[in-house]
């Protein structure tokens, strides 16, 4: 099982590998993207999977089909995946032009079945590109279901917010996510958007955050002063007591020991989000955060603010759904969100800057609509503007700058008392 055939199989035991039965359901593998060897372990893992709802260990596996113990597949699915996928386009279209070419060779009249041939080839590769965006309710529906149902844990951990009321309504950040922050200009957007990140890098996951908005430094002060529960005002002056200083040490100290895996961007450069998300495959992240993602620019320069604020939108939804990590990305409402509102009626989707399709594609929103205040010293108000399932509401959180402390306020409180609406 090496040589020519070898490409089939690195596929089907990488997939073995992840443990991750919905990835075997979102791949959508034939039996024609396989040759002979490789179909028969291909059938098996499938009937598998039918059976008991999860991919095979890799020792059943190699038990079931010793020689697989000698192939190496130590790339990710994706990689291996892309390679079946052309080499079953380049058979298809190899065959079609020898097919179309014998049909001339023998008559040169027989241009229209020719063509027919070519035509139904292409046709052919379109449909397959696009599977992974059209479901068959009734060949996939009932599989895709009871995957998902006897998954369900599997498919929670990938990410959480970090703030209770969010991660029990919504269970968590999904694969393929795009969670929104909306806010004021200095309503403490990045400063939500670095405590979820740091939340989900201490819960051990691999994050990138590209600011658009600050360079490296600030970025790393904010996360050190969280990180060490230290004030971040006298930490930019040089202001610590000879106590806060001790502590502050310490912590930075116990953060050089920690893991790997938090990444910080300065948006010079990495300014596009093919570039954002090419870093993230080779840093090998879980998660992107994008702070200030209407700055990002795109390929085309003669597109205007709002065009080019829209098409990133939609190229961040498109990467986060292939590479099937969730997505973070904070926006700011437009001048004109308070305008014409009664007072206390905050602003909503219709509301966000430059284009309605940064709520249309958010998975996601949350609003953040209070500025510094006597009433904001110590809390303030996120609001739930778009749900995964069309929810609404609003949660509190802490917003206090001497400890650094931006976590839930009266958790089990708020979860009897405010819970979540569905419209």
């Amino acid at each position: 099982m090496s040589g020519a055939f070898g490409l089939g199989f690195k596929c089907l035991k990488s997939l073995c590998v992840t443990q991750q039965p919905m990835k075997w359901y979102k791949a959508k593998l034939i039996p024609e993207m396989f040759r002979p060897g490789e179909v028969e372990v291909f059938s098996w893992m499938d009937g598998f999977v039918q059976k008991h709802h999860a991919l095979p260990q890799l020792a059943t596996l190699e038990q079931q089909f010793p020689d697989i113990a000698n192939i190496e597949a130590p790339e990710p699915v994706s990689y291996y995946l892309e390679k079946v996928e052309t080499r079953l386009y380049y058979e298809k279209i190899n065959r079609a032009n020898i097919e179309s070419q014998n049909l001339l060779k023998d008559d040169q009249t027989k241009v229209d079945e020719a063509l027919m041939v070519l035509s139904n080839t292409m046709a052919y590769i379109k449909a397959h590109q696009y599977r992974h965006r059209i479901v068959d309710l009734v060949k996939e529906g009932p599989q895709m279901a009871l995957t998902a149902y006897h998954n369900v844990m599997m498919m929670d951990n990938v990410g959480q917010f970090g703030w209770p009321y969010m991660d029990k309504a919504t269970g968590g950040m999904m694969p393929g996510d795009v969670i929104t922050f909306i806010g004021r200009p200095a309503a403490g957007k990045t400063w939500k958007v670095l405590y979820s990140a740091l939340f989900n890098w201490k819960k051990g996951k691999r994050v990138l955050v590209v600011s658009m908005e600050m360079a490296p430094l600030p970025i790393v002060q904010r996360l050190v002063a969280m990180y060490a529960h230290t004030n971040i005002s006298q930490l930019k002056v040089g202001g610590y007591s000879t106590h806060t200083y001790k502590k502050f040490s310490e912590s930075l100290f116990a953060l050089a020991q920690e893991q790997d895996g938090f990444f910080i961007v300065d948006g010079n450069l990495a300014a596009s989000v093919d570039d954002i998300y090419s870093l993230a495959q080779q840093l090998k992240c879980d998660q992107v955060y994008i702070d200030g993602a209407y700055l990002l620019r795109h390929k085309n320069t003669r597109l205007d603010r709002y065009t080019r604020v829209a098409e990133n939108i939609e190229l961040i939804k498109k990467d986060t759904s292939e590479s099937e990590i969730p997505t973070v990305a904070s926006y700011q409402f437009s001048r004109t969100a308070t305008k014409g509102k009664k007072k206390g009626e905050a602003g909503d989707l219709d509301d966000i800057g430059y284009s309605d399709a940064i709520g249309q594609i958010s998975t996601i929103a949350l609003g953040l609509f209070q500025d510094d205040s006597v009433e904001t010293l110590e809390g303030r108000v996120v609001r739930v503007l778009k749900g995964r399932n069309g929810e609404v509401g609003q949660f509190k959180i802490n917003w206090d700058f001497q400890t650094m402390d931006f976590s839930e306020i009266n958790e089990e409180e708020q979860h009897q008392n405010d819970q979540l609406e569905y419209i």
